[in-house]
């Protein structure tokens, strides 16, 4: 019986050892137009693996592309996405059935983002601003962001501003 149940496992375990190992093809010169370049392809991937959303990368500077990664970690929450691209900004939204955020990130004359506004329901952009762009200690939870609040973070470059001054909040991007 001991043998019989070896042989049955051995193919299960070398079948599974073959499937969990993937080669991702290397970009070619067309793909590293659209990420930038290898330099910031190497750059932006490295960001994303020592995150812990491993989905974090810098906007600011950056092609419009990247925003598919901060796009992922929104859908992970839990919403569906759609883009809208024009040669002066790349506008996102994200929808769940009680709650929306949308995404206008500005481009200069390269195709590169100069700035972005998330608005959106209070709950979405919190826990956006909480998850998404981490830090240690400092509005680690989203007790901290409430009406009338201003709230930044310094991160990669980058100046990530959750404002509820108005009506109604909203996150801006800028270079730091």
């Amino acid at each position: 019986m001991k043998s019989l149940l070896l042989l049955f496992l051995v193919p299960i375990t070398a079948f599974a050892q073959d499937t969990t190992h993937v080669n991702w093809p290397q970009p070619d010169e067309v793909s590293y137009k659209l990420f930038g370049s290898k330099k910031e392809y190497v750059e932006q991937n490295a960001l994303m693996n020592n995150s812990d959303s491993k989905h974090l990368v810098r906007l600011i500077g950056f092609k419009p592309y990247w925003v598919n990664e901060l796009s992922i970690f929104i859908q992970g929450m839990g919403f569906q996405s759609d883009a809208d691209y024009s040669a002066t900004s790349s506008t996102w939204t994200w929808k769940t059935s009680t709650e929306h955020l949308t995404g206008k990130f500005i481009l200069d004359k390269t195709g590169r983002i100069t700035s972005g506004v998330i608005t959106g329901t209070p709950s979405a952009l919190i826990d956006l601003f909480v998850g998404y762009w981490e830090t240690t200690l400092e509005f680690y939870s989203g007790k901290d962001l409430y009406r009338g609040k201003i709230a930044d973070k310094h991160l990669i470059g980058e100046l990530i501003v959750f404002n509820w001054r108005a009506s109604q909040p909203f996150i801006t991007i800028k270079p730091n």
